[in-house]
This record gives structure tokens, sequence and C-alpha cells, in this order.
């Protein structure tokens, strides 16, 4: 009997386990608290740019190699370590500039750099800029890559000062999920491109988490049996019976896709593996599998305790 409870408390424990971390992830990452964050980030973004173009407004431009020493010495990985980058115009033409991944204009006319968001081929940046004397200096952050194709070298996610899946699209129409500056201006609006999809590691995580909480359930039941039918049957009725429930357990969680937080990740679709209705998906592959091992084995483990029922 303490077997048989120790098992049902660990697989509810490990199912309601599961359930908590999809829960607060699928919360951190809604829609809502997603806006809440990115509108924190962007009042950082800004003060952060602010605080670069200060560090410009201090020294003499006029002096080229002054400044391109500043520059040297103070922005030399400025780009890697905070996604920053610095243009400085002087009477509409590009002077200096502390890296090149933004596709400056040579020239800024006066619809350079009108929107405090910019959209480019490589990403999207936050814009600032302020004018000293016959200088204009923009400052830009990058919020998200941008790029036409997606791999591994060319990826679409925000940058790590942006807390923000990569499964979130950047729209510049307004669509009530809105992103605004300080003084309370729009800037972008965001949504997803499908249901939130939990990352590789996490989903493996969480699988493994309900498959342990099913199978010690599995141990449960056998225990169970061996308990409760102890003095009712012989072993063949037990084993018998036992199998039978477990298919019928394993086709109720089939047939209504439960949890159906998991049968909803891609774990579950059959883009991955699909050989029957049996095995529609390479996550019902790995549990009738599992399934059918921890059966052999609690019958190959007992058999001896089997043997004493009548």
């Amino acid at each position: 009997i303490r077997r048989l409870i120790f098992m049902l408390v660990l697989s509810i424990s490990l199912f309601f386990l599961g359930t908590m971390i999809i829960r607060l992830v699928k919360e951190y990452h809604s829609t809502e608290n997603v806006v809440s964050r990115l509108n924190e980030n962007i009042i950082d973004a800004e003060n952060e740019l602010m605080a670069e173009i200060e560090k410009f407004q201090k020294i003499d431009l006029h002096k080229k190699n002054n400044t391109i020493d500043f520059i040297e010495r103070n922005c030399k990985n400025l780009f890697q370590s905070s996604q920053v980058e610095i243009l400085i115009y002087k009477n509409d033409s590009l002077a200096y500039w502390t890296y090149n991944s933004f596709p400056a204009p040579v020239i800024k006319d006066s619809e350079n750099f009108m929107s405090n968001i910019v959209k480019t081929g490589n990403g999207i940046y936050l814009v600032k800029q302020v004018k000293k004397e016959d200088f204009v200096i923009v400052g830009l952050k990058l919020i998200k890559f941008n790029f036409k194709y997606e791999n591994e070298y060319l990826p679409a996610s925000f940058t790590k000062d942006f807390k923000a899946s990569s499964q979130v699209d950047i729209s510049l129409k307004k669509n009530g999920y809105d992103i605004k500056n300080k003084e309370g201006k729009y800037l972008f609006s965001i949504s997803y491109k499908s249901a939130y999809e939990l990352s590789d590691w996490l989903l493996y995580l969480v699988f493994v988490l309900y498959l342990s909480s099913l199978l010690c359930f599995v141990s449960a039941t056998f225990f169970a049996y061996m308990y409760f039918m102890r003095d009712f049957g012989d072993r063949w009725f037990l084993l018998i019976t036992y199998v039978i429930d477990i298919i019928l357990i394993r086709f109720v969680q089939h047939f209504y896709n439960f949890p159906s937080d998991l049968y909803q990740t891609k774990l579950f679709s059959p883009d991955y593996y699909a050989s029957s209705a049996i095995l529609p998906s390479l996550g019902d592959f790995l549990i009738n599998a599992a399934l059918l091992l921890q059966v052999t084995f609690l019958i190959f483990k007992y058999h001896n305790t089997l043997k004493l029922l009548r």
C-alpha cells in the first residue's frame, strides 16, 4: 500500500509541476505581458541612447582626429555589447559612424529618421536624434532582427535587451497591442505569428514530466490491483484486466488529447513522424513505447509475487 500511495502522490505532483510550468510560461509570453515588458524595455533603451548621444555632445565634433580617436576608444564594441550605433551628420552629410550594421544614408534628407522606429532589410531600430550646432547626432538601437530569410546565421529574434519571443511580430500599424515611448508616442504594435509554442528544451522537459506522471500512475494502478484483488481472482485475471485498463486509459487520453497543452505542441504534430491512427505522431509513439516497457517491467519484476495469487 505504501508503494501505491507513493506512486500516486508522485504521479499527481509531476502532473501539476508540468501543468504549472506551461501555465507560467504561457502567462509570461501572453501578448499583454509582452506589451508591458517591451514598453519598459523601450524606455530603458531610450535612456541608453540619450546617454550615448550626450557623450558626443560633450566633445568638439569639428576636430575630426579627436572625434575619430574618441570613437575608437569608446565605441569600438558598442554595437556588439549594446546593439547601439551612432551616426553623426554635418550639414546633412554623414561625417562619423560607430558601426556599419545600419545602412545609413550618406546624405540625410527631410525624410530620414522622421519616425522613432526605422525598419530596414536587416533589423528594426529605435531612433533618437539631437542637433548640436551644424551636426545632427543620431542614435539607433537594434530592437529585432528582420532578415528576409531565417537560419542559424540570420536570426529573427529580439535583441537581448528586449524581452520577447522570436515568435512575436512587429507591425507599424496599430492593433491594440501598442508599444509607446516614455512621452506616450506610438512606436509600433506586436502580434504573434501563430499560437505561442514552447521552446524545444522546455517542450522536452514538460513532456518528460507528463510522461513520468503517466508511468507513475500506471505503476500505482498495478500496485492497486495487487493490493485490492489479491483475494479476488488468480494472477491471469489480474494481468488481463490490468492490461485492458491501461489500454483504456491510453485510449481515453489519446481520444481527448489530454493534456491538451502538450498535444498542441509540435511533438504531437505529424510533421516529425506518423505511421497510423495508433501512432499519429512522435509523441504518441514515445508514450506507447514507454507504456509497453513499463508494463512489461512491472510484470517481470513482480512475477514471483503474482505467483502467490490464486
